[in-house]
């Protein structure tokens, strides 16, 4: 069961990495980013900051322990005691709670600047390999493979895409900058190329060992990014 949820999140996140690389869009306004827009950083009720991690915390366990089909407010209500009233004036839908919960679970990494594109990529690699493991993890890939059926979900999740891997794509753009890679290089495919490369050895083969071997797989596409020597 844990290799068929790996290999559709492998599979749906390079589809995705293609679309999201292809065309960065704003996150259409909706209820769920009309009740964020009015809360105030650093003035919100401590008991609704509360209430909001004890839901958020909670609905990362029940995904993890049913998938997205089993996902049900009842069954959020029934583990935290919160109110699906209260519930319903953070998220107005159960796909606004999902979607928070898996921009809670999949924090966009940073934008390392070691000086060296090879160094920035590998922790990236290694980075992001960390964040797909541990007892949550399922729950995530069955979002995703709900959303390739669900074009709303599919939607309402480009944003937290988007802002996943912007990061390398810009770390890609700086390192043409610098002429560490090739003027004419096409960073959206590189994307793909390197998501998609280190996720389908991660379905071939356990996660140390992939580890292991990130930097082979990172010289090795490193060679046919970087600029021609005379």
């Amino acid at each position: 069961m844990k290799d068929q949820l790996l290999y559709r999140t492998v599979h749906l996140l390079c589809g995705t990495v293609h679309i999201v690389s292809a065309a960065s869009q704003p996150r259409r306004a909706g209820a769920g980013s009309a009740v964020a827009d009015r809360r105030i950083a650093g003035r919100e009720d401590p008991r609704v900051t509360r209430t909001r991690s004890v839901v958020l915390d909670a609905a990362a366990d029940l995904l993890a322990e049913r998938g997205y089909p089993g996902f049900t407010m009842d069954a959020l209500v029934e583990r935290t005691g919160v109110s699906k009233t209260t519930m319903y004036k953070h998220w107005p839908s159960r796909t606004d709670l999902i979607v928070a919960t898996v921009r809670q679970l999949a924090a966009a990494p940073g934008v390392p600047d070691t000086g060296s594109i090879r160094s920035d990529l590998t922790g990236m690699a290694l980075e992001s390999l960390d964040a797909y493991r541990g007892p949550r993890w399922p729950g995530l890939a069955s979002v995703l493979e709900a959303a390739a059926h669900d074009p709303g979900l599919h939607a309402a999740l480009q944003p937290i895409h988007a802002a996943r891997f912007s990061p390398l794509k810009a770390v890609l753009e700086r390192a043409v900058e610098r002429g560490e890679l090739r003027p004419d290089l096409n960073t959206d495919a590189a994307v793909t190329i390197l998501v998609g490369a280190i996720f389908f050895r991660l379905r071939m083969t356990g996660l140390s060992r992939v580890k292991r071997e990130v930097p082979g797989i990172i010289d090795t596409i490193l060679t046919g990014l970087m600029p021609d020597t005379p």
